[in-house]
């Protein structure tokens, strides 16, 4: 092989290294005491593999993607779609890949301290008001762009005195804490408020 065939082929293989890489993306959304919260964009047709050392991880799709789940030498493949959301348990390999001609993009909660097991829900706000229980604190991630109102309980759970309500706009794949206590949310937006929760 010539030095030029040489450098030519070096040349092919550094471009093709460099596709994974730009066509993947991973932004912080938050990160503090309770948890890491990071936002994956795939570009069509790539892979996107959960580290093996992130069981307890929640994952959530903003966009329809195909799931791959290996446990005991047992893998299962799967479309989930927008709003889906699971927990990566132990001993479980997952992998997400975006369709062809379709861009994906996921949201990864890694949790730091937790005193129980979460608990992850879908959370749709109509044009109603909805009256959410009491709570421990609860991480919201946005599926669709959503705006709301949000009152909280400053009395005890057999007296209701509303605080000051608070407006929360949220685009889609953003992510907000919501603090423990009894809330009643109303949805303001045209349509409905389609997000996660995830409650610790």
């Amino acid at each position: 092989m010539t030095s030029r065939c040489a450098c030519l082929l070096g040349l092919v293989l550094m471009q093709l290294a460099a596709v994974p890489a730009s066509a993947q993306q991973t932004h912080v959304l938050l990160d503090d005491a309770k948890a890491s919260v990071t936002e994956v964009e795939l570009s069509a047709g790539q892979t996107y593999p959960v580290a093996e050392d992130q069981t307890g991880t929640v994952w959530t799709a903003l966009d329809p993607v195909v799931l791959l789940e290996t446990k005991g030498g047992q893998q299962n493949q799967r479309r989930v779609h927008s709003g889906d959301a699971a927990t990566v348990h132990a001993g479980e390999h997952v992998e997400f890949r975006a369709e062809r001609g379709l861009p994906a993009r996921l949201v990864l909660v890694r949790p730091k301290m937790t005193q129980q097991e979460l608990t992850v829900e879908p959370f749709v706000l109509t044009g109603s008001l909805e009256d959410a229980s009491d709570r421990n604190a609860t991480l919201f991630i946005a599926i669709s762009n959503s705006r709301f109102r949000d009152t909280r309980n400053l009395g005890d759970e057999s007296e209701w005195k509303p605080g000051k309500p608070d407006t929360i706009t949220m685009r889609s794949g953003s992510v907000r804490w919501i603090r423990s206590g009894i809330h009643h949310f109303k949805n303001l937006g045209p349509t409905a408020a389609r997000l996660v929760s995830i409650e610790w």
